[in-house]
């Protein structure tokens, strides 16, 4: 049974001069972390604002570490996940041991971000281990609210730019690009007995639980993700508004990630609507296409993510 939070982390070495540089070693190591381990869009996170990225570092490791602990890590993960959480509590009373936590104890002082912003991400977690369905789209709206939007509204206080208008606009992105994770990773989450698509779509398109364990691929499965990807491609374009709102610099970013979530769902298109017996990934080339499309549209003058997109 886990008794300490070593047994959860990696384990990771500073040789310590004085307090400043071992912080900014804290941070290279999150860097190194999110390096590794983001799958995604990588070339998005290269053009976060330079004053703010080492903290946007810090956070995408909480929250990766967060899903591994309650996705992969052994033993008890509900008691795994609580000693997580008392790991963050000691950031909010400077209590910090582990380098990666100290990295995000600085995020949180230097950015005054509220604890329940990082609980809700390890909520979303706990309900993992308890809830492997959702029964409506308000239902799966609703877990988004926790494990996806928190991350958005973060990072809307890292960039100075949060205000009741962004929040809900970037709940929009943050959701889309959640529900687009699932809708790519139908045959590993089945494979852990989690279905993120609701039971209510299965039952209109005729699809059952049982075909989607034994990984059937179907013509009524095809229907069922065509909506699925409709409905997500809606979420994204109306999230999308949020680049009206926020410094012209940070415009990029916003339109990396998007497309980079619209591409994977071009993916599941093109695989025609296949997500369950393959999994759809951007290459590294996927990546650099995207960026010198929306970079060249950007200098010409143009929406960056084109309309014909969503």
């Amino acid at each position: 049974m886990t008794s300490s939070i070593r047994d959860l982390l990696p384990s990771v070495k500073i040789n310590k001069q004085s307090n400043e540089d071992y912080l900014s070693e804290c941070f290279e190591e999150c860097k190194k972390f999110m390096q590794e381990n983001y799958e995604n869009f990588t070339i998005g996170s290269k053009f976060i604002p330079k004053n703010i990225r080492k903290h946007f570092y810090s956070v995408y490791t909480f929250c990766r570490l967060t899903d591994d602990i309650g996705d992969e890590s052994t033993g008890n993960r509900l008691e795994n996940l609580r000693i997580w959480e008392n790991e963050l509590d000691k950031c909010y009373i400077s209590k910090s041991s582990h380098p990666y936590f100290i990295a995000l104890e600085n995020t949180i002082k230097t950015f005054k971000i509220k604890k329940y912003l990082f609980k809700r991400i390890i909520t979303a977690n706990l309900m993992d281990q308890k809830k492997q369905s959702f029964q409506t789209f308000s239902d799966l709206l609703d877990y988004c609210k926790y494990s996806a939007n928190p991350v958005g509204r973060i990072l809307l206080q890292l960039l100075d730019c949060s205000n009741r208008n962004n929040i809900f606009l970037s709940d929009k992105i943050c959701t889309a690009l959640q529900i687009t994770n699932f809708l790519q990773d139908i045959k590993r989450d089945i494979e852990n007995n989690r279905l993120y698509i609701p039971i209510s779509d299965l039952k209109k398109f005729h699809v059952s639980y049982k075909e989607i364990k034994e990984k059937k691929y179907s013509k009524n499965f095809k229907k069922m993700m065509q909506f699925q990807v409709t409905r997500t491609k809606k979420i994204f374009e109306e999230g999308y508004n949020l680049i009206n709102y926020v410094d012209k610099k940070l415009v990029l970013d916003i339109s990396l990630f998007t497309m980079g979530g619209l591409s994977i769902i071009s993916k599941i298109e093109k695989n025609n609507f296949d997500t369950i017996t393959k999994r759809p990934k951007l290459s590294k080339l996927d990546k650099i296409k995207i960026f010198i499309s929306i970079y060249l549209r950007i200098k010409f003058g143009l929406n960056p993510v084109s309309g014909k997109n969503f």
